[in-house]
């Protein structure tokens, strides 16, 4: 048993990856899934839209009085506001690691992002929470908030350095993958658009993980060669990756993007905006990397294209992505480790 417990909800895969990683580099965390503190999944469904009182007792979570004030809630759901009242009724004041940008609450134009928002804040003000953590991009944005502090994403680096490729196994066409969960921001359409417009279109395979009511049938009609990937395992999912020659994650919103974070690690540049600081904060990396004008498929055309005419320099990049993200995440591990003991030890 670890001494700190991160609650996050198997629903939320961004906030699951900073959970999972974030156990594995410390060592002294422990995940605790939200869906398993209810007796079934029918009474979590029914807490998260219709139950305004807590189906939730302490009984249901006991082995969470063993960690103190050393509690962390992942993400935010609409369970968290009554179970934060829970915990403190039983002795725990537990702290909050926030997730989402103000950029992706607002593109939503969803008053639910806002209520979240606005319960957290209010919870926070009440003496309800301890600390609401904050990456990197987070924290600049958000350090008005009161407990707010700082606090890097952390990453597993040793899981993806098998992976890890010079130059992709297969070479005879442009492998360009874009894989994102569909939502609001992620910019699918316009990055597809790229591809079709780039003068190497006939020579990419793009490869996708989505399927769409809408987009899906869209995309037979477009003159994209579409590679259409199920559920992998992931080592099977590492693998597939690794083989691509750029990845293409540009999006409007982003606080950390793991799916960058982990291509790097693999070798694999990605197309991303400025808003991902991994790569951003490198500056010859943000110039062959970042697209300023993230809603312009002219824009992402202009920076594939420049890769793609480059061979010697796209294989460059691999190195370099890698060596970036190397000494990105060796500096975040160590600060989020020291700053874990620090908090609640």
């Amino acid at each position: 048993m670890g001494e700190i417990a991160i609650i996050v909800s198997r629903r939320l895969p961004g906030v699951k990856s900073m959970a999972l990683n974030l156990a594995k580099v410390s060592k002294i965390v422990d995940i605790v899934y939200l869906e398993d503190l209810f007796r079934n999944e029918f009474l979590f469904r029914l807490e998260r839209r219709f139950f305004r009182n807590s189906a939730l007792t302490f009984a249901s979570m006991d082995h969470l009085r063993n960690y103190k004030d050393r509690v962390i809630l992942g993400g935010w759901t609409p369970v968290y506001p009554k179970l934060v009242k829970l915990l403190n009724k039983n002795g725990i004041k537990p702290s909050v690691m926030w997730c989402s940008t103000l950029g992706q609450m607002e593109m939503t134009c969803n008053m639910v992002d806002y209520r979240s928002f606005l319960e957290l804040v209010n919870l926070s003000d009440e003496g309800r929470i301890n600390y609401i953590l904050l990456n990197e991009r987070l924290y600049e944005e958000m350090s008005f908030l009161k407990n707010a502090i700082y606090f890097p994403h952390t990453l597993f680096l040793e899981e993806f350095a098998p992976f890890y490729k010079d130059v992709p196994d297969n070479t005879d066409r442009f492998n360009i993958d874009l894989f994102v969960p569909v939502r609001e921001g992620k910019n699918i359409m316009t990055q597809i658009s790229a591809v079709i417009l780039s003068r190497f279109s006939e020579s990419i395979d793009l490869h996708i993980n989505f399927e769409h009511p809408y987009i899906t049938p869209l995309l037979k009609k477009l003159p994209v060669n579409i590679k259409q990937h199920k559920w992998l395992p992931w080592n099977k999912y590492l693998k597939l990756l690794s083989n691509m020659h750029i990845s293409l994650q540009v999006t409007h919103t982003e606080s950390f993007n793991y799916a960058v974070a982990e291509r790097m690690a693999m070798g694999v540049p990605a197309l991303v905006s400025y808003n991902i600081y991994n790569i951003s904060k490198d500056p010859h990396l943000a110039n062959l990397l970042c697209v300023r004008a993230v809603d312009s498929a002219k824009s992402i055309t202009e920076k594939l294209d420049y890769l793609l005419a480059r061979p010697a320099l796209l294989k460059e990049l691999r190195s370099l992505v890698n060596k970036r993200i190397k000494k990105a995440m060796k500096e975040k591990n160590e600060l989020a480790v020291y700053l874990l003991k620090k908090l609640f030890l």
